[in-house]
């Protein structure tokens, strides 16, 4: 039966926040629903809630578990959302990230356009 409520805003009902579970659930759906913007907004979200060390791991994984074709895709649906806030990807990488780190990601970015 249809309810008009997306599913994951009814697993968050059935089961609460704090549920590991309705999380599992949730995130799973996410993905298969939409996995570039599933990244993208979890690259926005790390950059809103960043903890130093924690987030840049998560950060690198990101960027080192996803092929080329797939940051390309990525990338493109955070500019398309505007998840930086007016700046593009490699811009807001740039300024998330520390110097060094930074011109590796952006190196990444720049490349994967090639495949």
């Amino acid at each position: 039966k249809q309810s008009g409520t997306p599913l994951t805003n009814f697993l968050e009902e059935q089961w609460g926040k704090k549920s590991v579970s309705g999380t599992w659930a949730q995130t799973r759906i996410e993905y298969c629903l939409d996995a570039d913007d599933f990244y993208a907004n979890r690259l926005r979200y790390l950059g809103e809630h960043w903890f130093k060390g924690t987030s840049s791991k998560d950060i690198n994984h990101i960027f080192i578990s996803r092929s080329n074709g797939h940051l390309k895709h990525i990338q493109k649906k955070f500019n398309e959302l505007n998840y930086g806030n007016g700046k593009s990807m490699r811009e807001w990488v740039d300024k998330k990230c520390s110097d060094q780190y930074a011109e590796f990601l952006i190196k990444m970015l720049d490349n994967c356009h090639k495949f």
